[in-house]
């Protein structure tokens, strides 16, 4: 790309790296684009974090979508919810969960999701 890449390093101080490139204009727009099937207006998701803060931020973003919204503060809850919803014949469309979290992690999470069978979910 006819650039160039460096690095200014002072000891004690830190590191400072560059880059130049030269890129051309896009002459068509590339990607997957937007399709009804994809859409998740006005579908029920599931929002398991365990700071408040980002649950709220989350929640009030994902109803302005016009998703209706379930919170839980840790992963037992987030897999409580899941199991009730089951239980009610409903069907999360969307579940959003944080990777660090006490007790149980979302990696960890995911994974137990994978045992409940049938599990309520079509995007992770």
């Amino acid at each position: 790309m006819r650039g160039r890449i460096w690095v200014e390093s002072e000891e004690g101080q830190g590191s400072r790296f560059h880059f130049t490139a030269h890129f051309g204009v896009a002459t068509e727009v590339l990607g997957a684009q937007p399709n009804e099937e994809a859409s998740l207006s006005a579908g029920p998701v599931l929002v398991v974090d365990d700071n408040a803060t980002n649950r709220h931020i989350l929640s009030d973003l994902l109803t302005r979508w016009g998703m209706q919204c379930t919170v839980k503060g840790d992963g037992e809850a987030g897999l409580a919810a899941l199991r009730q919803a089951k239980a009610k014949g409903c069907r999360f469309q969307l579940l959003i969960s944080d990777a660090h979290m006490p007790a149980m992690d979302g990696f960890t999470w995911h994974s137990k999701l994978r045992t409940i069978p049938n599990w309520a979910a079509r995007r992770l």
